[in-house]
């Protein structure tokens, strides 16, 4: 599908794209510019949603949640402008395990916590 938009005041093209992943995942998301834009979405060959984001100018910007073929979530990490910013790590019952906060994409703190969601131990 091709569609034109108007952004301010220029004309561009924006594509809607699906295609396959290497190891069979399948995926989609709009092309503006030459850039993945506005969100890219990949799925397991069983069409679980494995990945979702929102993209700016082909860069992740949000939340970006990873989700295992059963549909648990794996993982959260946060980016701006393609910046990883927060991750938090799941267990396997669905409860944040791990929650680290990054400066210039180096972890510089963070929390682990018990099977009940509570923090239990502040790290670095």
């Amino acid at each position: 599908e091709i569609r034109l938009s108007l952004v301010g005041s220029e004309m561009c093209i924006r594509d809607s794209y699906n295609g396959v992943m290497p190891e069979g995942e399948q995926f989609t998301t709009f092309v503006k510019n030459g850039y993945f834009d506005e969100f890219l979405v990949v799925y397991y060959p069983n069409f679980v949603t494995q990945l979702r984001t929102d993209l700016v100018n082909g860069l992740y910007d949000g939340w970006v949640t990873y989700r295992l073929s059963d549909s648990r979530i794996k993982q959260k990490v946060l980016f701006r402008q393609g910046v990883v910013q927060e991750a938090i790590v799941y267990s396997e019952a669905g409860n944040p395990e791990y929650h680290f906060w990054f400066t210039n994409e180096q972890p510089t703190s963070g929390m682990r916590y018990d099977n009940n969601g509570n923090a239990v131990e502040s790290m670095f």
